[in-house]
């Protein structure tokens, strides 16, 4: 976000980030990956499915040989998120 922000010459500012179905696995794997911390609103709407937060299990199943970090998965964790299922 910092990248495209500063080449549009945009000023670096909160977002809202949603994501359904294939769009919901890129949000939560950006969640745990990067830990979103411009995101001022993270909603995960019907993701087909889920990566285990766990580092012995390769990415995309896991968080294993990805950069994610157990420091950042914490603070990840800790982020309030609202996750929607079904209709």
């Amino acid at each position: 976000m910092d990248a495209a922000l500063a080449a549009m010459g945009a000023p670096r500012t909160a977002f809202a980030l949603y994501g359904h179905s294939a769009g919901a696995q890129f949000v939560h794997r950006y969640l745990l990956i990067t830990g979103a911390q411009h995101a001022r609103r993270i909603i995960i709407a019907n993701s087909g499915w889920y990566s285990w937060p766990r580092f012995d299990i390769a990415f995309p199943h896991g968080l294993g040989e990805c950069a994610a970090t157990e420091t950042g998965l914490r603070a990840a964790l800790r982020r309030p998120v609202t996750i929607l299922l079904g209709d």
